[in-house]
């Protein structure tokens, strides 16, 4: 057994008289043939003497790829909004690259999911025996309607120190609401299904 591409010398042997030619499966008729298969290939050849022809003989290279891992792949966030794109991170072991089922083989692929889900599939391909392939892996990006944002109702003036109920309206049933103060990045505090909830 050899790797994909590599070349092997078939030879020919018996048979053989002052006007007995060899002939191959091409045609070609040198006693000593390379073949350089990408995949396990059978290849035969007959003696010739004028209209008289031996049986087939035929011989086997059997092409064995390396052992290949899938690839991991991951996204922070599986479960993005409707319209949104997410990136696919990528990795293949050593040796190996990814293609993806687009056939692009960049390790990060940035997607804009259409529908509720969508499932992208990538495997690792060696670098030096391009036939040879890793099994498939996949991960699915699930997308969800943005919500409207919320309005909020409460006074809008209060004294130093005291306590003032604020309440958010509009957003749908079943949902948590974040609360953000000013322009800060992080949310303080959440609240669930429209409640209401006290600041100072």
């Amino acid at each position: 057994s050899v790797n994909p591409g590599t070349s092997v010398s078939l030879s020919t042997n018996g048979g053989r008289g002052n006007t007995t030619t060899i002939k191959w499966d091409d045609n070609s008729t040198a006693s000593t043939r390379i073949v350089t298969p990408n995949a396990t290939t059978t290849y035969s050849f007959r003696c010739v003497n004028g209209t008289c022809e031996s049986t087939t003989v035929s011989k086997t290279v059997t092409v064995v790829c390396p052992s290949i891992s899938a690839p991991n792949l991951s996204t922070p966030y599986t479960t993005i909004g409707l319209g949104e794109s997410a990136d696919l991170t990528s990795y293949c072991s050593s040796g190996t690259s990814i293609k993806w089922d687009d056939n692009s083989t960049a390790s990060t692929r940035t997607v804009t999911p259409t529908a509720s889900s969508t499932t992208y599939t990538a495997k690792c391909v060696n670098d030096l025996y391009n036939t040879c392939e890793s099994g498939i892996a996949s991960i699915t990006i699930y997308t969800s309607t943005r919500p409207s944002s919320p309005t909020i109702s409460g006074v809008s003036s209060v004294c130093i120190g005291k306590s003032v109920i604020i309440t958010p309206t509009g957003c749908p049933t079943n949902s948590s609401v974040y609360w953000y103060k000013n322009t800060e990045p992080s949310y303080f505090n959440t609240t669930y299904n429209n409640s209401p909830l006290e600041v100072k």
